[in-house]
């Protein structure tokens, strides 16, 4: 539970793997601009190596459960290549987690394979929790949300003096359109 961000980040079909990876040496750059003015905390180091893709880079698809109707399970789907990057956004936010990866076409299910419908293309998408950085004030969790693509209505951008679990019920009530 909790207000989270899913990010995705495709890129063009056809895009080389040199170029995929100065796509990331790039929004990387750009990440650390943010952090020379303030609107995020660090921008962690780029890494490609395959046992921190296969912790933070999985892709999962949901599949019918055979046995169990209305029931669905997830298959990991670990990225063949790519380059990922975690993000600071401040104070008890979740890392944002930034990057391209190619996936495979199949992975293996069981006693045979499934297609992952990925494609061949370069991409990544990941989620991020942004609910708890306002336990430091309205002020830190606007920053944190926007600083990872979140949107914030102008009605909400008055300040906030309320304890912070005040705040979040307002703040849930006005995504509600209470």
């Amino acid at each position: 539970m909790g207000l989270t961000l899913h990010p995705r980040m495709p890129a063009p079909a056809g895009l080389s793997a040199r170029r995929a990876a100065a796509l990331v040496r790039r929004l990387h750059a750009i990440a650390s601009e943010f952090v020379a003015v303030g609107c995020i905390t660090e921008a962690h180091p780029i890494s490609s190596e395959r046992i921190e893709l296969a912790r933070w880079a999985n892709a999962w698809r949901s599949l019918p459960h055979p046995d169990q109707p209305d029931t669905s399970f997830g298959v990991q789907i670990t990225p063949d290549a790519g380059w990922i990057f975690p993000v600071d956004l401040g104070d008890d936010s979740e890392l944002l987690r930034r990057g391209l990866c190619r996936y495979p076409a199949i992975v293996p299910q069981g006693t045979g394979a499934i297609a992952t419908r990925l494609g061949l293309r370069w991409q990544f998408s990941a989620s991020c929790k942004t609910h708890y950085a306002s336990l430091h004030g309205w002020k830190h969790f606007a920053r944190c949300h926007t600083a990872a693509g979140g949107k914030i209505r102008l009605k909400d951008l008055r300040k906030q003096r309320d304890h912070p679990h005040q705040f979040w019920r307002k703040f849930t009530r006005g995504l509600a359109g209470d």
